[in-house]
């Protein structure tokens, strides 16, 4: 489950509520909120940085991959970029490198913890690192 949606189960948990679908055909008005969200950015609550962070201490990593992978991502200018670019909450894609842009379509999925860039609950290791885990992977 990608982390917005382990937020959104967060925030509907203390809630009691039911889930019908109604087919399109069957409703009169469409819910014209749905099909404009409101742009803003979102800062994360106490409860989602836990949830986040006992994501990571889930992985199947060691504290020292960790650490190079953090310090790997802290002289990496596309994961530099794409932290400006996740922060400032920039929708444009003008000025960005291709590189970065590749990522951006996954911006929703992005997500930064202790200088390590995720996808879902999945770390995005940077590119100085690739050989390196292709090697191991061979």
């Amino acid at each position: 489950m990608s982390s917005r949606m382990q937020r959104f189960y967060l925030h509907l948990q203390c809630y009691d509520y039911e889930i019908f679908h109604k087919p399109g055909k069957e409703m009169f008005v469409s819910d014209a909120l749905s099909r404009a969200p409101l742009i803003k950015n979102h800062f994360p609550t106490p409860e989602e940085d836990t949830l986040v962070l006992s994501v990571l201490d889930s992985l199947p990593i060691s504290d020292i991959k960790l650490q190079e992978t953090s310090d790997a991502n802290k002289s990496d200018p596309v994961v530099q970029e794409l932290k400006l670019l996740l922060e400032c909450g920039r929708d444009s894609n003008k000025g960005v490198s291709l590189s970065a842009k590749k990522y951006l379509q996954y911006k929703d999925e992005l997500r930064f913890v202790d200088d390590l860039l995720l996808k879902l609950d999945l770390i995005v290791v940077p590119e100085s690192m690739w050989r390196e885990i292709l090697n191991r992977l061979a």
